[in-house]
């Protein structure tokens, strides 16, 4: 199982992820993955190599922990790169059952708190969250799940993966 962290900057990814990388999930580690050095991508041609790599390491590996995938190139390269992504499409229908996303969102007031200005003017994060709303309703992943962390710490986030984790497994189990 690969666990997929999405969602607007400052909304608690990277603390959950830490959070993953140090508990695991159900007690065993995983290998984390930030392209960090790699994003975000120069051009559509970058990009699209970029997003096939990453739909590669995807479906051949298990065990895997991504702060940030294939999604997050549709929010943004419009955004940022003035450039639409549409091979995203094809490669989400590629993904193996054993990738979950989640996307990770918080309220605006926490945003806020949290904002730290790096990659993105605070004026483009209701832009940036609503398009990964609307993205991640359409999108083709196999097992998706929102989790709000306003009121939650990354200990309790991890904990919420698990449990929708478990309830997945368990529903695929009794059809």
């Amino acid at each position: 199982m690969n666990i997929i962290l999405e969602g607007c900057d400052c909304v608690g990814k990277s603390s959950i992820y830490d959070e993953i990388m140090k508990n695991g999930v159900f007690g065993k580690r995983m290998i984390g993955i930030k392209f960090t050095n790699r994003m975000p991508p120069k051009s559509y041609k970058d990009g699209k190599e970029l997003n096939e790599e990453i739909l590669d390491i995807s479906n051949s590996f298990d065990g895997i922990l991504f702060d940030r995938h294939i999604l997050s190139e549709k929010v943004y390269a419009p955004i940022l790169r003035n450039y639409i992504p549409d091979y995203i499409d094809n490669l989400e229908k590629k993904l193996n059952p054993n990738n979950y996303l989640f996307l990770i969102t918080a309220k605006a007031n926490t945003i806020k708190r949290r904002f730290d200005g790096k990659e993105i003017t605070f004026d483009m994060i209701p832009k940036i969250v609503n398009g990964y709303i609307h993205h991640f309703d359409k999108c083709y992943y196999p097992n998706k799940f929102i989790i709000d962390t306003t009121n939650i710490t990354p200990f309790q986030a991890l904990e919420k993966i698990e449990q929708l984790i478990k309830n997945k497994q368990i529903k695929k189990r009794n059809e």
